[in-house]
């Protein structure tokens, strides 16, 4: 591929034809989406498996989406001990810019999922003395132009970016699964996706839209949708971190019938979570349970001449849980007590221009939510029993 610098961004002025994407105008190569990297350290076979290790360790690198399992225990009805879990799921900070993507669809997609014990389909029983499991995604799309010089060019552009991290304890997934935690069991997702220097100028089309989700998500120990039995006496910590960064962006819109533009950051973390069936639930080593949301926007600029609607919106959303149980008649006794279970959104807006000559309807907004809930057990016949909180 030829080698380009970022600093041709600044002078680049691309006559944009609805069949030719800026890498066959440059005579470059458009860019080759890395294979997914996938590791399992363990694996069962469909069979009732029976899987005893001190210890599992895994480390994983690489682009685009990375997923790192512990154990998969897969089909049949296993029973897993595992006495250690460390497992880590990381992706490169994978960038596009302006040379290395089709101007009709430029997307941004990075996953990283760390999973420490999995059961799989059938009646598992998962046994573990703690450990840790990571996942870490980040991303951008940097130093992006379009200058629109041919009004017929295109009649949609869609800017889309996701970048999400998801971390796992230990996992019954389908099945009436037995769950137990004897140990400390830390479990983190952190997600972080940038806009930088992106400049959209003159813009004559259709549809517009550009967005971007930042997404992580920490569960501790997670049944899946049938009956599940689950007993923690060791601390669960599961920590989740989302952050989007939105700066020095110009979006010039000349004649568009929609156009819309979302920032969203998403962190969700929960230290027990049960499925749709009865669930039975003891957890006596207590909770530390996080979730953090970060949006920050500056120097950014929309100007809107005819465009009939533009909807923007920054959304901050963080949810934390010690226990979710969800339906099905549940019964849960929390002994130890719930040492930390918080939600924080930080919203941060500044040096944001507006110009509106010609649009009908015009609505840019900034808006976070935080929860944090100790216990929901659903809306059936539950019985909850707290000690120490």
């Amino acid at each position: 591929m030829t080698s380009i610098s970022r600093r041709q961004v600044a002078s680049l002025r691309a006559i944009i034809m609805s069949t030719t994407s800026l890498g066959a105008v440059l005579g470059v190569s458009g860019a080759v989406m890395a294979a997914p990297v996938a590791e399992t350290a363990i694996s069962g076979t469909n069979a009732d498996d029976m899987i005893t290790e001190p210890s599992v360790e895994l480390t994983l690198t690489g682009d685009e989406k990375v997923t790192a399992t512990g154990v998969n225990g897969r089909g049949g009805n296993d029973t897993v001990d595992v006495e250690l879990i460390t497992i880590s799921a990381t992706t490169a900070d994978t960038v596009l810019d302006a040379f290395s993507v089709d101007l009709a669809s430029p997307a941004l997609k990075v996953q990283a999922f760390a999973n420490g014990v999995q059961g799989g389909s059938g009646d598992d029983m998962l046994f573990s003395d703690g450990g840790g499991v990571f996942s870490t995604a980040t991303g951008g799309i940097i130093d992006f132009a379009i200058i629109q010089e041919n009004p017929e060019a295109l009649s949609t552009l869609n800017i889309e970016s996701l970048l999400q991290s998801r971390s796992i304890g230990l996992n019954g997934a389908a099945g009436l699964d037995h769950l137990e935690l004897n140990g400390p069991l830390r479990v983190e997702a952190f997600s972080e996706g940038r806009r930088d220097n992106v400049n959209l100028i003159g813009l004559d089309i259709v549809d517009f839209s550009s967005k971007m989700t930042v997404d992580a998500t920490a569960t501790g120990l997670l049944g899946g949708n049938d009956a599940n039995t689950f007993l923690s006496t060791g601390e669960i910590t599961a920590v989740s971190t989302a952050r989007s960064l939105l700066s020095n962006t110009d979006i010039g819109l000349l004649s568009a019938s929609t156009g819309l533009g979302d920032i969203t950051s998403k962190a969700r973390s929960t230290g027990i979570q049960g499925g749709g069936a009865r669930d039975v639930i003891f957890s006596t080593g207590g909770m530390d349970i996080r979730s953090t949301a970060f949006l920050e926007q500056t120097n950014s600029a929309v100007s809107l001449a005819e465009a009939v609607t533009f909807m923007g919106q920054g959304v901050g959303n963080a949810t934390s849980f010690g226990v979710l149980s969800g339906n099905g008649d549940d019964h849960i006794v929390i002994g130890a007590g719930l040492n930390m279970i918080s939600s924080l959104v930080d919203l941060n807006s500044t040096s944001f221009t507006l110009a509106v000559s010609g649009a009908n309807q015009s609505d840019i907004s900034f808006s976070g939510k935080a929860s944090a809930t100790g216990v929901s057990a659903g809306g059936d016949d539950d019985s909850v029993e707290l000690g120490e909180t």
